[in-house]
Parts: structure tokens; sequence; C-alpha cells
């Protein structure tokens, strides 16, 4: 956990100093870590994010999201965002889950994010908020379920070279309630997550940079009995294709963890050993 907490800090180290960059939007730079940019008033935007887990300590495991969303900044500094996430799992003969071969539509997400302070009348940019979601298959095994939760995040930027690195970190807290359909019984968990980012430009419209990711999950839902924990590391990179359109991803993997199931160094119980983020949006 130390190191994990020391490299976050890390990256983003040396980034509060004052530094104007309004013509980067940061919010997708970073992989999966957020920016706290949530474009300019009256845009609309069309995202199509693809999200990969893969990998278990037995059998093979592979768990896709197709997420397509629909967001808009109605006014200045307010982003709202609706979606619908398609799930593909592929399991066999993973200890724990059963085997499974399934596509179906999730469920609905959506969110609500505000940007306090802007890089440009600040030394950094600070955006909060919430992502409620609701879902009928549990996002690791693909079982039948009723899940409530939301996301509740804090995102802040800054450009320590301006036009040229970017850093980012979000602090991260998604609480859920979960209702299994086999026993009708009601299980409630919650994830902690610190991700940080550096990203730096290497061509006018092409980005590339190194994220770091540590998660801490819970049975119930404040700082009770933990059950997991795993640290990712990977790069990142965006690509503007045209002024209104751009792709962007990630690929991590876990470096550390601990389970409190099964010894050994990594987490592959309650967390996955790659995960993959492919991102293409279009403003309009």
């Amino acid at each position: 956990m130390r190191r994990a907490i020391c490299l976050s800090l890390f990256l983003f180290a040396h980034t509060l100093a004052h530094a104007e960059d309004n013509a980067v939007d940061t919010e997708f730079i970073f992989g999966f870590t957020t920016g706290a940019d949530v474009g300019e008033p009256g845009e609309k935007e069309l995202e199509n994010e693809v999200t990969e887990s893969s990998g278990k300590r037995t059998g093979s495991y592979i768990a896709v999201t197709n997420d397509f969303r629909f967001e808009e900044t109605p006014i200045e500094g307010l982003r709202l965002e609706l979606g619908l996430p398609v799930d593909y799992y592929n399991i066999t003969g993973v200890t724990g889950l059963d085997d499974r071969t399934q596509m179906s539509v999730a469920g609905i997400d959506a969110a609500v994010r505000y940007k306090l302070l802007d890089r440009g009348e600040a030394p950094f940019s600070l955006t909060i908020g919430a992502e409620p979601h609701w879902s009928r298959v549990d996002d690791e095994s693909g079982a039948p379920v009723r899940n409530y939760g939301a996301e509740f995040s804090l995102a802040i930027d800054a450009a320590p070279v301006p036009q040229g690195v970017f850093a980012a970190l979000n602090v991260v807290y998604d609480p859920e309630w979960t209702r299994l359909r086999d026993t009708a019984s009601w299980e409630r968990a919650a994830t902690l997550g610190v991700l940080s980012s550096v990203s730096a430009r290497i061509q006018p419209s092409v980005f590339v940079g190194l994220e770091s990711r540590y998660f801490l999950e819970s049975q119930g839902l404040g700082p009770g009995r933990f059950t997991g924990r795993a640290w990712y590391v990977g790069p990142t990179m965006f690509y503007g294709l045209t002024p209104k359109m751009a792709i962007s991803g990630a690929f991590a993997y876990q470096v550390w963890g601990h389970s409190r199931e099964i010894s050994g160094a990594l987490d592959l119980t309650s967390f996955s050993r790659c995960e993959a983020i492919l991102r293409l949006e279009y403003n309009f």
C-alpha cells in the first residue's frame, strides 16, 4: 500500500505550479484516470468506451463492458452523462465463479460532474463528481443480480509544463448494494481508489503517459473488513483524429496485491490480472 501511495504522490508531485493551458481538454488524456475538464458550455459528445478485465488465478477469465454514452455541458462547469453498458463474459474453470459465456445489456449509468476550480485561474483544476448506476448482472461473475451504487469522485489536474506535460490525481469511493437473485439476500461492499497519471504531449494532438491505480475493496460501506487490494501500473495514450474526434486508451497490469482469502503477491480473487480501456469520442 505504501508503495502505491508513494508512486501516486510522486506522479502528481510538483504539479501545483500555476500553469494556464485552456487549449487542451484533459478529461480523457490520462487513461483510466479522469482529467478535471468538463467541456465548454453547449458542447455535446457521443462516447463509446470499451473496458476489459482478464486473468484470474485459475482457468480462463475475460469480462468486457461496452458503454455507449451521451454527454453534455449545459452550463459553465457542469457535465451531465447518460450511458447504456453492454457486458460480455467468457469464464471457464475459474475458482469460485460459474462457467459462463454470455452477452447482455447490463443496466444503466449516469454521471454529474462539476468543476470548482480551473487551472487557468488557479494553480490546478478541481472537479467533483457522482456516478449513480444500476445493473442487472454482477460486474465480476456475470451472474444475475440487482445492483445499485454510486461512485463519488474528486479529480485534480495541473500542467507543470504548459502545453507539454499534464498530471492528474483522482480519489474515488464506490459503495454498492447487491441483491443476489438465487438467495434473495442483500450484500454491501465498497471500493476506494487512488489514481494518478502523467501525460506528455509528443505531437500537437498526441499524448502518451504512465498511470498508477490503487484499490481497496471491503465488505460493508465503511472502513471495515477489507477483502482485497490491488495496485495497477501501465501506459496511456490519446490521439486527436480530428478537431472533433479522438481515440484514447490505457493498459494496466497488477504489479502488487493482497487477498484476504488467498495469500500471494497478487489479489486475483477480487481483481483481475490485467485491465484495458479503449475510448472513442465525438464532439458536436
